[in-house]
């Protein structure tokens, strides 16, 4: 954890935790590492997991009417992706890919681990609810 955090902007929602809560949304989550191109969420999916970026880049998209792809976002690491689905269990608003340099690290976290950790840590909830509401006024 502590070799990631040095490439967290101060605002991301992993660096507004303190350690006790972050080694806690370690420990219920599972590591995964993605290449370039490939895919965590994707548009339309009935999966609720959210993915908390350790490091590297992602470029979040989503479908237009008349075929092709709008770039949404570029998240980086200490930021989360996938909580819209994880808060209101509607399907995966865009596609989320690794993009920019590789390896990608996350930490996977289900939907029930999620709010089991958000009830546990309520400094975590104000942090969530202040990372969507930056993606919303940035929106």
């Amino acid at each position: 954890m502590r070799r990631y955090q040095a490439e967290w902007p101060s605002t991301s929602f992993l660096a507004g935790l303190h350690n006790p809560t972050l080694h806690d949304f370690f420990a219920h989550g599972e590591l995964m590492r993605f290449h370039r191109g490939q895919a965590l969420i994707n548009e339309g999916d009935e999966s609720d997991d959210i993915f908390l970026l350790l490091n590297a880049s992602v470029k979040v998209t989503a479908r237009l009417d008349g075929g092709g792809k709008a770039l949404l976002a570029i998240r980086v690491g200490g930021d989360m992706v996938g909580e819209i689905s994880a808060m209101d269990q509607g399907a995966r608003t865009a596609t989320v890919s690794v993009c920019g340099h590789e390896p990608l690290d996350t930490v996977r976290l289900s939907r029930a681990a999620l709010h089991d950790l958000l009830d546990a840590w309520p400094q975590a909830a104000v942090s969530l609810a202040a990372m969507v509401s930056r993606k919303l006024r940035a929106a």
